[in-house]
């Protein structure tokens, strides 16, 4: 926006809120035309203006899925990770999903900062997990300590890819602790050389390696470790928006947590991947109301 006004936009917020009835169309035409940076500035001033903050005046005064994706946007990423987290821990059950939302595409100082955020959220996560493989992989990411190295030796990558091929394919059964090892310690550009490698060699990818030697939530999140974090996001908003039922949670995560910057590199990732679709096209087909016409609004920019 270029005549951003952040004390403007909080009074608008707060009138749209206020009295009997909500202005759901006001609320949106500030909120679903602001960046990420510009919304946490509209909050701040918000709680200095009224005492209250914005986020508490929005769950006063809307519901469902559009007061998570409102929730959402006027948060920090850090925020809505954490959120989502929360999420997933709540009541009986885990939903891996969610784990593997936060997890597996967040960087390490993004991990590191649930902490700060919320210092109890990891201590919910552990205790909600077991013993599985699945739950092996989120203690360890969980460290925040996974290599982000983006130079690779390309010697080295053939020699994991090959110890990735002896702990599956190339043996009786399957060495889960390795595959664990090597997808939770190497960098994603690391394993994207890694399953050149691999495929130079052995005919196809080491995400078929995985998908073959592994399943459920432990194969999904293995595979997810080997994405950068648009083409998680990417393929996830399909599988999202996709067949029956929407996923909800994740569509107001995605908006809150990715920036203008991230959505347009993950939109070109989807339409490589699905050429008949635009990620516009496909999200607005499953969302409708006020929250249907805020998403509409994010998808324009």
């Amino acid at each position: 926006m270029s005549h951003f006004d952040a004390k403007d936009d909080a009074r608008k917020l707060n009138k749209a809120m206020k009295g009997l009835g909500t202005d759901e169309k006001a609320l949106n035409e500030v909120v679903g035309n602001r960046t990420k940076s510009q919304l946490l500035e509209i909050a701040k001033e918000y709680q200095s203006l009224f005492n209250c903050p914005l986020e508490k005046d929005i769950k006063g005064d809307t519901g469902g899925h559009y007061e998570t994706l409102l929730v959402d946007l006027v948060s920090t990423p850090a925020q809505c990770r954490v959120n989502l987290l929360r999420h997933a821990t709540k009541g009986a059950g885990t939903a891996e999903k969610y784990l593997i939302d936060v997890l597996a595409p967040s960087t390490n100082q993004e991990i590191l900062d649930f902490y700060q955020t919320d210092p109890t959220i990891i201590a919910n996560v552990i205790n909600d997990v077991g013993n599985s493989d699945f739950d092996k992989v989120v203690k360890i990411l969980l460290k925040g300590k996974r290599s982000e190295a983006t130079k690779v030796d390309d010697h080295e990558a053939a020699k994991v890819a090959e110890q990735l091929y002896k702990a599956g394919e190339g043996k009786l059964g399957t060495d889960e602790d390795s595959f664990v090892n090597i997808l939770t310690t190497h960098s994603v550009e690391f394993l994207k050389h890694a399953s050149k490698a691999y495929e130079s060699k052995h005919k196809h990818s080491i995400e078929k390696a995985i998908r073959g030697e592994t399943s459920g939530n432990f194969e999904d999140l293995l595979v997810a470790l080997t994405k950068t974090k648009h083409e998680y996001f990417a393929d996830r908003i399909w599988n999202a928006t996709h067949g029956a039922g929407t996923d909800d949670h994740f569509v107001c995560f995605f908006f809150g947590v990715l920036s203008r910057d991230d959505l347009h590199h993950v939109s070109k990732i989807f339409h490589e991947r699905h050429p008949t679709v635009t990620l516009e096209k496909q999200i607005l087909g499953d969302v409708s109301g006020n929250y249907g016409d805020l998403v509409k609004l994010l998808l324009k920019h």
